[in-house]
């Protein structure tokens, strides 16, 4: 059976990016919240795009 949250990547926060996270208002946050869980678990959110300037890296936003 699948559990998403064993089959889970971690989630690594880069310079200030957690506490710009936290200043933005809670509906933001929430959203933001389950992209981030998406992406955790290899799924993407509708509103995910991806990032120009990559080199089709494959950089999502």
């Amino acid at each position: 059976m699948y559990n998403p949250v064993m089959n889970e990547k971690p989630l690594q926060w880069i310079a200030s990016s957690y506490k710009d996270l936290m200043a933005l208002p809670r509906g933001v946050r929430r959203l933001f919240g389950h992209a981030l869980s998406l992406a955790q678990a290899g799924r993407s959110h509708v509103a995910t795009k991806v990032l120009k300037g990559f080199g089709g890296a494959g950089v999502l936003e």
